[in-house]
């Protein structure tokens, strides 16, 4: 919604502490040996006061300075959501060869359903370059609160093309766009670090069943592990612990066991919430997209009564687990009684479909 060639997008409660960030992106933005197919410009988030205590990880320690880190090199990370200077014919969706001439041909009405009724900003769009010209000074008032109210967006195609974080990035997965098929256009290692982002989502999947199924055997007094993985259970579960609470400590320069805690408990919750939801709204809209046609499978027992009702350890360790991951949920339900609580009507629904589960497979 704005008409300068190049934007710098933040956040609501962020803000840009150093002038010459804007001065650093804008030389790669003007370098003539890399203009052609280059985007936006990407800084990392920075957190500052941060209380000791975070317990949902909102420092986004493993995506800053782990997953971006390990892109580097690699034409750098995928597109955060803030803190970055992009040209405003990419957030349109222009080609780099076309956007000089993409939007010119089209019609007004046209451009004001896609963009919005702001007159300067579709005079900007069809004369590539103008974001820079005079605009007569009684206008801008008008164009400025015009563009800024909160229902700009409304009847236009701000926000249903591009989709939010989780499903936006699963859906580019699932299209003819894939990271996995474009190994022969780019390396093969950025090839691999693209396509881990755009299939995150299905972590909903494994991480929903350590949440349901060993609970649901424990209750029934069987075992979901096959006979005699108790050990191999272990000796993965600890190792790969033990590799989170190195790598945090390493970034942290010291030991930081509450760090690696917390963001376990973040990527628990993140995998059975956002990445869920991520994955049923791509799926409807696969089944949308294929005329409705509805989808049905059916379910088939993959195990006899025979191996059930021997020991349960690693199903009472998950079950611990779990429960302790959640303490903040737990204390927020049951606990607490101040403003911060979850709500009861919450609860209550969270009590009423555990119920339901138990009862029905318990």
């Amino acid at each position: 919604m704005s008409n300068s060639p190049y934007v710098m997008v933040l956040d609501c409660d962020m803000y840009c502490n150093s002038r010459s960030s804007i001065l650093e992106a804008m030389c790669f933005h003007l370098d003539g040996r890399r203009r052609a197919d280059l985007a936006f410009v990407q800084f990392p988030q920075m957190f500052h006061n941060l209380s000791t205590s975070d317990i949902y990880a909102n420092e986004l320690r493993s995506i800053f300075w782990t997953r971006w880190k390990g892109l580097d090199g690699l034409r750098g990370p995928i597109l955060s959501g803030t803190g970055f200077c992009a040209r405003r014919d990419a957030i349109y969706g222009a080609l780099p060869a076309s956007s000089q001439d993409q939007f010119s041909g089209v019609e007004v009405g046209e451009l004001k359903r896609r963009f919005g009724v702001s007159n300067g900003h579709i005079a900007s769009l069809r004369r590539p370059g103008t974001g820079s010209t005079i605009v007569a000074r009684d206008a801008l008032p008008q164009d400025a609160e015009l563009v800024a109210c909160c229902d700009y967006e409304t009847g236009t195609e701000w926000g249903e093309e591009n989709k939010r974080w989780m499903s936006g990035m699963l859906a580019v997965g699932l299209s003819r766009h894939c990271p996995l098929a474009s190994a022969a256009a780019i390396s093969v290692p950025e090839s691999m670090g693209f396509a881990y982002y755009a299939f995150m989502a299905l972590y909903a999947f494994p991480v929903l069943c350590y949440a349901i199924v060993p609970q649901l055997c424990f209750f029934r007094g069987g075992t979901s592990f096959p006979e005699a993985s108790t050990l191999w259970f272990a000796a993965v579960f600890v190792s790969s612990s033990l590799q989170h609470l190195v790598e945090v400590s390493v970034a942290k320069r010291g030991l930081a066991a509450r760090t690696c805690w917390n963001e376990q408990r973040f990527w628990a919750l993140n995998a059975v919430t956002g990445q869920l939801f991520a994955c049923l709204s791509v799926a409807l809209n696969l089944v949308d997209g294929a005329g409705g046609r509805a989808v049905d499978f059916d379910l088939t027992s993959k195990a006899s009564d025979d191996r059930l009702g021997g020991n349960m350890p690693g199903e009472l360790f998950l079950l611990c687990y779990i429960a302790a991951l959640s303490y903040p949920l737990l204390q927020g339900m049951f606990l607490r009684r101040d403003l911060a609580r979850v709500p009861a009507r919450i609860t209550a629904m969270s009590v009423a479909m555990v119920a339901t589960l138990l009862s029905l497979f318990g």
